[in-house]
């Protein structure tokens, strides 16, 4: 139900307490998890308020008391492209509009404020993406990323000279899904820093 209480939950307030939850979680189970803040995807046509990368990519989608959920349709879209698990997390407001709008292997987890502290009560677990698109999970890649990926198949060859698309390109027809997932996370995972690099498109 809606309460009062729950109204005063920012999204900034809900992402910092989930991320913090993320943060324990991961640790225990693989210390080596990278979380993300704000990933852009798609070309930078969305962002994941929340990506946790470890030998998979999952998603997480951030909704207030104070949120609508018109954005959600083209969200929807480029997580689902992206994406191995999407799980969007929402005050009790927007529960049952989640249910109706989101795809049925989306997670949804509900943010409860009890006594001061931001709790949160798993509704559905997320499943594996039946829909992911090679091409892209390729744009998450740098330039430098792609070429090494391509040299390492014996496909640079003159790529080198190659805009960043034609990269994505011929990565995501060479290299199989379930492969390109566990490589696209180790490269990402890899990551010194999370400058936006600026490259040739």
């Amino acid at each position: 139900m809606r309460t009062a209480d729950n109204a005063c939950m920012r999204d900034y307030e809900i992402r910092q307490a989930f991320r913090a939850e993320l943060t324990c979680l991961c640790a225990n189970a693989d210390p080596g998890t990278l979380i993300i803040d704000e990933l852009p995807i798609c070309r930078h046509s969305a962002r994941a308020d929340l990506a946790v990368i470890d030998g998979h990519l999952s998603g997480y989608e951030i909704k207030s008391e104070r949120d609508t959920l018109r954005r959600l349709e083209g969200q929807k879209d480029a997580y689902g492209r992206v994406f191995d698990y999407v799980t969007v997390v929402a005050t009790a407001k927007h529960t049952d509009g989640l249910f109706r709008l989101v795809p049925a292997w989306w997670g949804l987890t509900e943010a409860i404020l009890l006594g001061g502290a931001i709790r949160f009560q798993e509704i559905r677990q997320p499943a594996a993406n039946p829909q992911q698109c090679p091409l892209s999970m390729c744009q998450l890649l740098w330039r430098a990323e792609a070429l090494d990926i391509l040299a390492a198949r014996g496909l640079a060859g003159r790529m080198r000279s190659q805009p960043r698309r034609k990269l994505w390109e011929t990565i995501a027809e060479a290299v199989p899904l379930h492969e390109l997932r566990q490589i696209i996370a180790a490269r990402l995972k890899a990551r010194g820093h999370w400058r936006v690099a600026r490259s040739r498109t």
